[in-house]
């Protein structure tokens, strides 16, 4: 045997045979093996993290096991968790900070088995058993990416000296899912106007959200059925997208319908994916939306005296405009400076 497949022992790591199998295989593979790298490299995902991939499995990503056998002096510890040896499998899989991410986006069920290979999680994400996925690319892609931006936190923690904000980096892995991987998009179902009969209301509240960099902004525009505004309600925060917004401000006005004690309320909404979606009217949504309509519908459902309809966005400026103001200014609660809207 060459010297090029005498890799060095360890004392706890499961290198040794595998991964100079793994080293040998890029210069002569078996049948077998040239079928798992033709999955490797026909993932639907951008070059970089196509060979960032490659370099997983060719083990010769630079975890700090790894980098020990060069260098002893090299702390093995993972920075992110700071309890355990730096291994791919633990950098990717195991690590409860890695775990955290997985389902922050959702995708938990992508490593729920106790599988001993990070190449066997890859092969397990071509199991037909997962289902269809809700991407225009399959499971292995999805998958792929969410290491990727794994390993750019490990980075960005060890080189830049970067804190763990795991909210703002699970906001971010989503929107690497939005702009590179589109959901699919199916048809609507046909549908026609909900119409209520004003006998059936006692109120009318107005909701809208202002979307901008992942900055939210939520406004509730409170009315009586005559049509005279009674009050108004605002808040801000971070969300994925402008669907979310949307049902971000629906959540927040059903809270406050509830903690007045409101009955017969109708909830107004410029949003024609939340109404339809509420309604039952059609389902298909856009996945990274799913959980916060999700919750609008149960929360709807839940109330006999709770409705939603559609109006167009020109006839509900009041609200859009104070969340807007909510999302430039930070404003939250009850603004005393709503009636400067009407003007």
């Amino acid at each position: 045997m060459s010297d090029k497949f005498m890799w060095p022992h360890t004392r706890n790591d499961k290198f040794t045979i595998k991964s100079a199998y793994r080293i040998y295989i890029n210069d002569i593979a078996p049948l077998d093996d040239s079928v798992f790298w033709r999955k490797v490299w026909s993932i639907d995902c951008l070059p970089k993290i196509k060979f960032f991939l490659w370099k997983i499995f060719a083990y010769m990503i630079p975890v700090n096991s790894m980098l020990q056998f060069y260098n002893p002096d090299v702390d093995v510890i993972f920075p992110l968790c700071h309890c355990h040896e730096e291994t791919v499998l633990h950098l990717f899989i195991k690590c409860t900070v890695a775990r955290h991410i997985w389902f922050g986006v959702s995708l938990l069920h992508l490593i729920s088995p106790d599988l001993d290979w990070i190449d066997d999680y890859f092969l397990y994400w071509h199991n037909s058993d997962l289902g269809e996925s809700p991407f225009n690319v399959s499971w292995p892609s999805i998958g792929t990416i969410t290491m990727w931006y794994i390993w750019k936190l490990r980075c960005d923690v060890i080189f830049r000296n970067a804190s763990i904000d795991l909210n703002k980096f699970i906001l971010d892995t989503k929107r690497m899912f939005n702009i590179y991987i589109s959901p699919r998009i199916r048809p609507a179902d046909v549908h026609s106007d909900i119409k209520i009969p004003i006998a059936e209301v006692d109120h009318f509240m107005f909701v809208d959200g202002s979307f901008k960099d992942f900055n939210m902004g939520l406004g509730v525009i409170w009315c009586d059925v005559a049509g005279n505004v009674r009050s108004s309600c605002s808040d801000y925060g971070l969300i994925p997208d402008a669907v979310g917004a949307k049902a971000g401000a629906l959540i927040l006005a059903i809270s406050w319908a509830e903690e007045m004690n409101l009955s017969r309320v109708v909830f107004v909404s410029d949003c024609i994916q939340l109404v339809h979606f509420i309604n039952g009217v059609n389902s298909n949504i856009a996945w990274i939306s799913s959980d916060l309509l999700d919750r609008c519908r149960s929360l709807i459902s839940s109330s006999v005296s709770f409705k939603i309809m559609y109006i167009k966005r020109v006839k509900n400026h009041l609200a859009d405009r104070l969340a807007r103001r909510a999302r430039k200014l930070s404003l939250s609660g009850l603004p005393s400076f709503f009636f400067e809207l009407s003007y």
